[in-house]
């Protein structure tokens, strides 16, 4: 097999892998009433694991990020899928919530920083560095093709065999697959193609957080990454103040997963044709036009027709992240990716926000509304995206005059 077939067959497992622990993560929610009924918890209760699994999730990738300096990604993908599925196995034993809940945190939110998107496009980028924005939108199509086949493929499972062993057969799947992913098919040479290892990115942490463009990018990207997290957290409600009944939410909530597929392989061959500022600004705007839209739509198939033209620019969000980050910092993607998703920690407050406000105005109007400004702004800001600036310690960093430097950096 020449070189160019095993790149494609190395991104094809950099996919699976990304959608195997990144779906198993989403799909959360089916474990809920049966956490709930042996436990005696609330949904409050049992949400909060959800939620400090996240937490974690993203306080985790920056040090991952730094570990893709100086470790082969396999052996960072290996160490995820083992504590994530050991995790799993183990926590289906446990009868404490307390201990339940501690040690799913935990090994979850280490597992999906380890093993998912971070290292996992890191590894790809490497093999293919023009194609930062296609690589990110390959992976999130598998996550999200993925993400329609678990939940009921699981939820058939933890009908027939009960939760705790169901939880202890995915753990075991985990466990297994994705080290034998990262072994068979991640173990590519240490510089393929020239793209380099991050060396640059050594000792750089610093100087990325003091550039404008860092923070351009964190500010730009939280109303983006904010909104359609809450929608869907909030979908099932909306539907149903605008006169959708519970049933037909769940074909609604199918087809803006459909809507977010499609986006998903759109947007990241956009940003490399084009360039990523632009697109990212466009892909913004757009989403606050749908937002705004949705102010006004009743019954399920204007309700349906906007939402799944949401989830279109929705499924943009991961792939146009990915090409912003590339295309600034280069041969520092893996720590850059890390450090920006730790800074915008706070779009996962977002679904939490918009159920507030719906209940203090009486409807998701306002809400919506107010997104959508975010939306616009976030939009403005990131068109004012700079040329990326030298990486500290390159030779262009060398090379670079301190007017030079400035300019790269201003906004």
């Amino acid at each position: 097999m020449n070189r160019i077939d095993s790149r494609y067959v190395t991104v094809a497992a950099c996919a699976l892998c990304t959608a195997l622990i990144l779906s198993v993560f989403i799909v959360f929610p089916i474990w809920v009433p049966d956490w709930k009924a042996d436990f005696h918890k609330g949904v409050g209760d049992i949400e909060l694991i959800f939620s400090g699994s996240g937490v974690l999730m993203a306080l985790t990738m920056a040090g991952v990020g730094w570990l893709l300096t100086r470790t082969p990604v396999w052996q960072v993908v290996v160490i995820g899928g083992l504590v994530m599925g050991g995790g799993l196995i183990l926590a289906s034993t446990l009868t404490s919530y307390v201990a339940f809940a501690a040690l799913y945190v935990v090994t979850v939110g280490i597992g999906v920083a380890f093993a998912s998107s971070l290292p996992c496009q890191t590894l790809g980028v490497r093999l293919f560095p023009s194609r930062v924005g296609t690589i990110g939108g390959v992976l999130m199509v598998a996550l999200s093709i993925a993400s329609i086949i678990l939940p009921p493929f699981l939820t058939q499972v933890k009908d027939a065999i009960g939760w705790r062993s169901a939880l202890a057969a995915t753990g075991a799947a985990l466990a297994i697959i994705v080290p034998l992913l990262a072994i068979g098919f991640m173990r590519v040479p240490a510089d393929p193609g020239g793209a380099g290892q991050e060396k640059g990115a050594r000792g750089s942490m610093g100087w990325m957080v003091r550039t404008a463009g860092f923070w351009i990018i964190v500010v730009g990207a939280i109303p983006m990454f904010a909104t359609p997290t809450a929608v869907l957290a909030n979908i099932t409600p909306f539907l149903a103040d605008r006169g959708v009944v519970h049933q037909q939410a769940s074909y609604v909530i199918s087809i803006y997963t459909f809507g977010a597929l499609i986006g998903s392989a759109l947007w990241g061959l956009v940003a490399d044709r084009f360039g990523p500022r632009l697109v990212a600004a466009l892909d913004s705007i757009l989403m606050a036009l749908l937002l705004a839209a949705l102010t006004g739509v009743h019954g399920l198939v204007p309700s349906a027709l906007a939402l799944v033209a949401l989830g279109v620019t929705a499924g943009g969000i991961h792939p146009l992240l990915s090409a912003l980050v590339g295309r600034q910092y280069r041969d520092n993607f893996a720590p850059a990716l890390g450090l920006i998703s730790l800074f915008m920690l706070p779009y996962m407050l977002a679904p939490a926000l918009f159920g507030f406000l719906r209940d203090r105005t009486g409807s998701y109007s306002m809400t919506f509304l107010s997104a959508a400004a975010a939306l616009v702004a976030g939009g403005l800001i990131l068109s004012r995206l700079k040329a990326p600036a030298p990486a500290a310690g390159s030779k262009e960093h060398a090379d670079a005059t301190p007017d030079h430097l400035a300019a790269s950096a201003r906004i």
